[in-house]
């Protein structure tokens, strides 16, 4: 599999995400590569809470020009359940395109791959966002992170992105 990315290599990049969202996204990366024969950049995988903090604070400063970059403070990167990727011919658009056909096709390959897509939320798009969520709501997972400073063992439900029936 074939991926574009600033720093590193997606193997390694991967390494990041837990073992079954690291599979369904291996399965998202191979079937664009096969279907486009261009790679996906990898904007974001596993993030630090410092990390998550700092884009939180994005657009919520009252900088001109800024807008808000994500609606959480811990959220599913931080345990290893998200990634964010981008099609390569998007990124010199002003905003990665976001009218562009490429995000519908590239969210309905995720959704194949029994990943959740933030191009479907209603109130944030988040395009180049797929996750899986585990069965543990995010709330129980974040008290007991700062409590212990670990992620819980975590266990996904086996029908759909979020335990739904896909």
């Amino acid at each position: 599999v074939v991926v574009q990315r600033a720093r590193g290599d997606m193997s390694a990049i991967l390494t990041g995400l837990l073992p079954p969202v690291r599979e369904k996204a291996e399965a998202l990366l191979a079937e664009w590569n096969r279907d486009h024969g261009k790679p996906l950049h990898a904007a974001s995988v596993w993030r630090s809470p410092v990390e998550q903090m700092a884009l939180y604070q994005i657009g919520r400063r009252g900088r001109p020009g800024e807008s808000i970059v994500t609606t959480l403070r811990f959220g599913y990167h931080n345990i290893g359940c998200a990634l964010d990727v981008c099609p390569v011919e998007l990124l010199t658009v002003k905003n990665w395109g976001p009218a562009s056909d490429l995000w519908t096709e590239l969210g309905a390959m995720g959704e194949r791959c029994g990943l959740k897509w933030g191009g479907r939320w209603e109130t944030f798009h988040d395009l180049p966002h797929f996750e899986l969520r585990p069965i543990l709501p995010l709330s129980a997972i974040k008290s007991i992170y700062l409590r212990t400073g670990e992620v819980p063992a975590l266990t996904f439900a086996p029908d759909g992105p979020d335990g739904a029936v896909a």
